[in-house]
């Protein structure tokens, strides 16, 4: 009953706020953009599903910031990164606050050794530095992930999912995959983060940083986020015991909270 009253605010989301594509450096971006204020905070999704996975993060902070919900397409890390900096010309934004889930988490600390200048903040959710211990998962099985069709993995994905125990995530997972992600994009996704090369270190000091993560993250060991926060040691860190890879669906109030921290400045003005 939860997770299917939940579920209703993602309606709410996208009923008060449509998506668009917007395409830049021959590429297809497809954003939800809750409009008005100055300050932008940026939303990029993982492997799985859509950027509609960050509706609760859209309902509880677009009434004091311009928060942009945003799918991203197949390409490669750095062309992503500089088509995210063309992006934001489009849209007009000059910086702003970025928050990567998982493999944008990833590809974002490209973007932020190419394109500093346009960030405000960074926040790197669930997210790794490099691929070496993602592959020991079975979700990011190389040779699988090569040889199989996308839309048949999209299928093995559902029927995994829907065999899960009823709970909020695995109905927002259903939905989004379902109706939200071709496979062509989801393996694609995933043998992106399977095939990871070890990302850039961002220069110090140009922003502030934000790592979260869980310890009890199904996907990545504690290697590798301990990779992460030693590649950025002034990072401000929030270690949840709880919250498995998708802490902003399970773990919202206190994903929102440090969301809100890294944005206090702004929020206070």
């Amino acid at each position: 009953m939860q997770a299917a009253s939940s579920l209703l605010g993602l309606h709410e989301v996208r009923a008060r706020y449509p998506a668009r594509i917007v395409r830049t450096n021959d590429l297809e971006w497809r954003i939800r953009d809750t409009g008005g204020g100055k300050s932008v905070q940026v939303f990029l999704p993982g492997s799985l599903g859509n950027a509609d996975i960050f509706y609760l993060q859209l309902l509880h902070l677009a009434s004091r910031v311009r928060c942009i919900a945003i799918d991203y397409p197949g390409a490669p890390t750095a062309a992503l990164a500089d088509g995210l900096a063309a992006l934001l010309d489009t849209l007009e934004i000059d910086r702003a606050n970025l928050l990567g889930s998982s493999l944008a988490g990833y590809w974002l600390q490209t973007f932020g050794s190419r394109h500093h200048r346009r960030i405000k903040s960074l926040i790197l959710a669930s997210a790794f530095r490099d691929s070496r211990d993602l592959r020991n998962h079975p979700q990011f099985s190389i040779p699988t992930l090569q040889a199989v069709d996308g839309e048949v993995l999209k299928a093995e994905t559902l029927s995994q999912l829907q065999a899960r125990e009823l709970n909020q995530l695995r109905d927002l997972q259903i939905e989004l995959l379902r109706d939200g992600q071709s496979g062509a994009s989801l393996r694609e996704r995933l043998l992106a983060a399977a095939t990871a090369p070890l990302a850039p270190i961002m220069p110090p000091d140009k922003f502030p940083i934000g790592i979260l993560d869980c310890e009890d993250d199904p996907v990545l060991s504690a290697r590798t986020r301990a990779d992460l926060a030693s590649a950025y040691p002034r990072a401000r860190r929030l270690t949840l015991e709880t919250g498995g890879h998708y802490p902003h669906v399970i773990r919202a109030e206190d994903f929102n909270r440090f969301v809100e921290d890294m944005l206090e400045s702004e929020l206070a003005g």
